[in-house]
């Protein structure tokens, strides 16, 4: 053999050896972030509001039950004098 070869190979082996390495942790890293996607709730998501159908109208001018009397009338028929006694 030559002694050439053999450093080449011892450092080609290291390379291998850093690249399956790599490629186990980046499996790992996409099993832990899909698991972890499954599980773990907190988010973006969760802090929209969905939007919900509301059964009133703010905007909407209210309507009276029942209408108004007039502020000046008395018991003495709505003239605006006092009763005499």
């Amino acid at each position: 053999m030559n002694p050439g070869f053999s450093k080449k190979m011892k450092v080609n082996e290291k390379m291998v050896n850093y690249l399956l390495i790599f490629i186990l942790g980046f499996l790992v890293g996409v099993a832990v972030k899909t698991e972890a996607k499954k599980r773990i709730t907190i988010g973006y998501g969760d802090y929209l509001v969905s939007e919900m159908k509301q059964g009133f109208d703010l905007m909407k001018p209210e309507q009276r039950s029942a209408p108004e009397a007039p502020a000046d009338t008395d018991q003495d028929g709505g003239t605006g004098q006092p009763e005499s006694q």
